[in-house]
């Protein structure tokens, strides 16, 4: 889309300067033709970096799996934190070591 807006942009300059003889003008819509460059390219950039790191579940999810887990906490097992990432779309996945009562760990 940014191509479309900077051919639009520069259609316009050449235009409006044709119109109203305003050399200024090409200049300010070249700005703004930048300015619309420079922000679509920092936002690829950002989504870009974003799929490549790893994100926590939203604080829901994780409220509902500290919940399913919370009867065998209630057994003894000792889960000393839990580290959770999507994966796959609407699934997530979860690995956590605990330490049962008794001293054995296990995932």
């Amino acid at each position: 889309m940014t191509v479309v807006w900077t051919s639009v942009g520069a259609i316009a300059g050449v235009l409006a300067v044709g119109a109203t003889d305003w050399q200024w003008l090409d200049p300010v819509i070249a700005l703004v033709v930048a300015l619309n460059i420079v922000a679509t390219g920092v936002s690829l950039l950002r989504r870009s970096g974003d799929g490549l790191m790893d994100h926590a579940l939203p604080a829901a999810e994780e409220t509902v799996l500290r919940a399913t887990l919370e009867p065998y906490r209630q057994e003894g097992v000792v889960i000393p934190s839990i580290w959770t990432r999507p994966a796959g779309a609407p699934s997530s996945h979860c690995t956590s070591w605990s330490r049962r009562g008794d001293g054995t760990t296990g995932a």
